[in-house]
Parts: structure tokens; sequence; C-alpha cells
């Protein structure tokens, strides 16, 4: 598994993933940003790509 911690502060400002500030920085509770990381699997669509088509007819 691989995430960046960009990753991570995305899904704590959409409401995803509980942090706590800690004087000017965020800390995480480890178990659950790996919960929060690994509940898709690999191909399954993200919440952006839900309503997306994707074109497999091309040339």
């Amino acid at each position: 598994m691989h995430c960046t911690i960009g990753d991570v502060r995305d899904k704590v400002h959409r409401g995803e993933l509980e942090a706590l500030r800690w004087g000017q920085q965020f800390r995480f509770f480890r178990e659950e940003v790996i919960d929060s990381m690994t509940r898709s699997r690999p191909g399954d669509p993200t919440p952006d790509d839900e309503n997306v088509r994707v074109d497999t007819d091309r040339d």
C-alpha cells in the first residue's frame, strides 16, 4: 500500500477521516488512516470516478 500525506489530508478535508489539530499540524490515528486507505480495492471506482463514463471503443 502506498499513500501520500496529500491523500490523507484530502480525506480529512472531505470529512472521511478524523484528525486532531496539534498546533499548526494535524495528528492522524494510524489505524484509522490504514483502514480508510484500504477500504477500496484496485479497480474499484473512486468517488470522483463514479459518474465518469470511460470510452473503451476508441481506435
